[in-house]
């Protein structure tokens, strides 16, 4: 349990290289005592490394040992997470399709759970993997649904990303009136600390 804390005190500073050597001592403690919970946590911070360094096949690794074990223990809430990280893996390969596929699966999940956060992940993340496949209709009906689900939980952090999303859908479009306004209401929404990459993003987009 120390490596463990220790991997996310290094991750927390961004010593992404500290951090893993710490989570693969504890991993290798979780899979002696074979401790499901233990097991879930280290994979699951292993394969959120190797995204944030780009390296999708190494995270696809890890994120299927997740769902291998998560499925094996029958907790949905786990499976869930398992099927979405997967998403955002085939995702960065460029595996679009398998991706919607997978974000599917934990949509369902989520849903059945009431888990609103977990919901508009999917919308978005689906909507997205839409746009770039130029599904735009389908696309935009994931976003209107991120958006109205964000509305009714007045939830910042995600209508500023589906701000964001629609804009690009718009741009993608060319009707570019429309996707300034939309990157205009991002960086309205994201004027907390806490949404620099949001307000990054939208900026990016002007």
């Amino acid at each position: 349990w120390g490596w463990y804390i220790l991997g996310s005190a290094f991750n927390n500073t961004i010593r992404f290289t500290d951090a893993h050597a710490a989570y693969f001592k504890s991993l290798k403690l979780a899979e002696e005592l074979n401790n499901t919970k233990f097991l879930l946590q280290n994979y699951n911070q292993i394969g959120i490394i190797y995204s944030y360094q780009k390296n999708s096949k190494q995270a696809y690794k890890y994120f299927k040992k997740f769902l291998d074990v998560a499925l094996t223990s029958g907790n949905q809430g786990h499976i869930a997470r398992g099927y979405n990280n997967m998403g955002i893996s085939l995702k960065n390969e460029g595996k679009y399709r398998e991706a919607i596929t997978n974000y599917k699966k934990a949509l369902e999940i989520f849903a059945e759970q009431k888990f609103a956060r977990g919901i508009i992940s999917c919308y978005s993340n689906i909507g997205v993997g839409m746009l770039v496949l130029k599904k735009f209709d389908s696309a935009q009906y994931y976003y209107d649904m991120a958006f109205q689900l964000g509305v009714e939980m007045n939830d910042t952090v995600s209508l500023s990303i589906t701000n964001i999303n629609v804009g690009e859908l718009y741009r993608e479009k060319g009707e570019y009136a429309k996707a300034i306004s939309h990157y205009q209401k991002a960086i309205i929404l994201s004027k907390s600390p806490d949404l620099i990459q949001q307000l990054r993003d939208a900026n990016e987009g002007l």
